[in-house]
C-alpha cells in the first residue's frame, strides 16, 4: 500500500490523518450520526480501532472480515 487510504467519492486521505484524537463521525440508530474521537493512532497493521463517542461510550471494531 502507498499510505493512503480511499474514503468515498474518490477522495484520497494519507493514513497519517489517523492519530489519537482524530474527530469522527460514526452511525448510530437513532441519531443517524454521532461524533467522536479516536482513542489510538492507526496504521495498516492496526487489528481493532477503538472510539469514544460523544454520548461517553467506547466502542471498539475488528477489522478482520
Amino acid at each position: 500500500m502507498d499510505g493512503g487510504a480511499t474514503l468515498g467519492r474518490g477522495q484520497v486521505f494519507s493514513v497519517q490523518n489517523y492519530k489519537k484524537g482524530a474527530r469522527i463521525w460514526h452511525r448510530h440508530p437513532h441519531l443517524v450520526w454521532i461524533g467522536g474521537v479516536l482513542e489510538e493512532d492507526i496504521s495498516f497493521q492496526t487489528r481493532q480501532v477503538r472510539l469514544k463517542l460523544e454520548d461517553d461510550t467506547v466502542r471498539a471494531f475488528s477489522n478482520e472480515f
